[in-house]
């Protein structure tokens, strides 16, 4: 990884690490719904975050083209 890319790489394996924990995690409260209810927020702060953070990735590789 590009020295100057460190930080767009971190992002994008923290955020899938977030939003792999919140899947776990509804999983095993399946049968529980207000917990899946709260749940529900988290994944989509979580889905958001992979998002932004694969953008963040994409902008910056069109930034280094030549």
């Amino acid at each position: 990884v590009p020295q100057d890319a460190l930080d767009y790489h971190l992002g994008i394996t923290n955020s899938l690490l977030q939003f792999a924990v919140t899947l776990d995690a509804m999983i095993k409260n399946a049968d529980d719904p207000m917990a899946t209810l709260a749940l529900l927020r988290t994944y989509n702060t979580a889905e958001e975050n992979v998002y932004t953070s694969f953008n963040a990735l994409a902008s910056y590789q069109k930034r280094k083209l030549p």
